[in-house]
């Protein structure tokens, strides 16, 4: 290898899939360094993949929690709205003469009925 510099060239090569780690590998086992290789490019791999997955789950989880808010706040408009229908049609029947105006007479009218009490 020619020196530290290749060395590491070459490890970083075979973590970041840039040379087969398999044929890097060949070296260490002369040298008697093969298993800490091995353990150096699962540990070096895997530890990276637990790092980006728990980065990932973590910034779904955050836009989950925001889509939760995001459908509550839905279903309460989805009830307000309804509501404001409900309203609406009960002062529609109230209103007699269609003037869109409730007199303290029509209201009253209204409240002794049993449909609307």
């Amino acid at each position: 290898w020619l020196g530290m510099p290749n060395a590491v060239l070459s490890l970083i090569y075979s973590i970041s899939g840039g040379a087969d780690w398999g044929d890097l590998a060949k070296p260490f086992w002369h040298t008697g360094g093969g298993f800490a290789y091995i353990l150096f490019v699962i540990l070096t791999i895997f530890g990276l993949l637990n790092i980006l997955v728990g980065i990932f789950v973590q910034e779904a989880l955050e836009l989950a929690k925001h889509d939760k808010y995001l459908m509550l706040d839905a279903s309460a408009m989805k009830t307000h709205r309804e509501q404001v229908k409900i309203l609406s049609e009960l002062f529609d029947i109230m209103d007699q003469d269609k003037t869109n105006k409730l007199s303290l007479q029509e209201l009253s009218e209204a409240l002794k009925k049993e449909q609307i009490a």
